[in-house]
This record gives structure tokens, sequence and C-alpha cells, in this order.
């Protein structure tokens, strides 16, 4: 196919693998079409679960400094970002600046025909582990020590794979006081377990799921092995 909306998600999925790619427009929309690729978001926006991404939307796509959309991709989780220009093929063009990117994040791939990839530097991509309670205070009060602290916080590497649609398996060490964070809307259905046991889920200040506590998986030693399961089911 020559359509820009099949090409691009082939191309990204080649170069980066599994990543969470922030897309817009008409490659949105067909993004997951032929293959199962993670994205920052790509259902309907008046019917978000989620209006804190709303903020996160507007200057990414329509702000003209890099440095406040690099934030919201990093905290958004997304390993990189696909600007279409005016001379792409893509229908919509929603990036009001889209050289913006330029010399602020490298360049994943230039396919020459108005469609640039930019990777989105993280410490540790996917999944993470954070801090103790200042986290969510930290987040209310702004965006960069909400993003500072999941990315250079502990280092703590998390093992996450979807079983389904409606289920997530996570494996990570953790230590002191540490929890998870899951980059994944919250919603009062979500249920988590490690070794049988039911864990509490908070919400973090941008409304994602954040909780499974070392101390409340029931360990005691100052690191472990935490392997937790959260899944969807009726409230």
């Amino acid at each position: 196919m020559n359509r820009v909306e099949y090409r691009i998600p082939e191309r990204v999925a080649r170069e980066l693998g599994g990543g969470r790619v922030f897309v817009s427009g008409s490659i949105r929309f067909w993004y997951d079409t032929w293959s199962d690729l993670p994205q920052s978001g790509g259902g309907s926006e008046q019917g978000l679960l989620n209006p804190n991404v709303m903020p996160a939307l507007w200057e990414i796509l329509k702000g003209q400094r890099p440095e406040p959309g690099v934030l919201w991709l990093t905290a958004l989780g997304a390993d990189a970002v696909v600007v279409a220009d005016r001379t792409s093929q893509e229908a919509y063009h929603d990036f009001a600046y889209p050289r913006k990117f330029d010399g602020a994040l490298p360049v994943l791939f230039d396919d020459g025909n108005g469609n640039v990839a930019y990777r989105v530097p993280a410490a540790l991509p996917g999944a993470g582990a954070g801090g103790g309670p200042r986290t969510s205070g930290g987040a209310r009060q702004s965006l960069p020590p909400y993003v500072d602290l999941i990315e250079n916080g502990p280092p703590s590497p998390v093992e996450m794979v979807w079983e389904g649609t409606d289920a997530i398996r996570l494996k990570a060490a953790l230590a002191g006081d540490q929890c998870l964070l899951v980059e994944v809307t919250y919603d009062p259905a979500w249920r988590a377990y490690a070794g049988g046991k039911a864990l509490p889920i908070r919400r973090d200040a941008l409304d994602r799921c954040w909780s499974i506590r070392r101390r409340d998986a029931g360990t005691s030693n100052s690191a472990s092995s935490c392997r937790s399961r959260i899944r969807s089911g009726a409230c």
C-alpha cells in the first residue's frame, strides 16, 4: 500500500519495536489497524476518559516551543513522536509548527515525504518505578517535577506485558518505599494482585494508575521481586 497511514506504522514497528508512539491526524486513526502497536491515544476525543491529556495534545500539536512538548511526551510515556508537515500525504496536518522538534529530539527517521519520526529519550523506556509519597504532590504542582521524578528516580526497570485488552502483567524489583506507575488511565474497575493478594490502586496527578507499593505486596526485605497483575472488572 502506498498510503502514509500504512507506511508510517509499518516503518515505526520496524525501527522502534513495541514502543509507545504519539501520532496524529489520519495516521493516528489507522495506526494500529494492521499491527498491534501502542500509541499515546487513538480514540475519540469527545469520549475521553482522562481529560488530563487535552493540555498535552494542545501543547504538542499547537505549541511553538519544543521544551513543553517534550515534557508532555515524556509524561505520556511516548518513546517517539511522528510529525507530518504540510507536504505530507497525511490528511489533517495537526502540527502548527512541524519543525519545532528539530535539534530538540533525535531523528528516528525522515521518509522524505513530509513525515519525520523523532525519538523521545527516556531513562527507563516503558513502565517505570517511582519514589515515595512525594510523587503525587509534586505532580500536582507542575509538570517538570513530575517528569523529573518518573524519569530520574531510582533505576528500577519494569517488565510490562499486556494479556489481551483487559489485563497487564508486571514484574519489577522494588526497594524501600518505591511503587509502580502504570501509564494507563485510572478506572475504578482496575484491580491489582501480587501473589494472589489484592493490592490498592491509587491515581496519580495525570489520572494514571499509581500504586503497588512494595510494602503492600507483603514483602519485608529491603529489595524484592514484585510480580503483579492488573486487570479490569466490574465496579
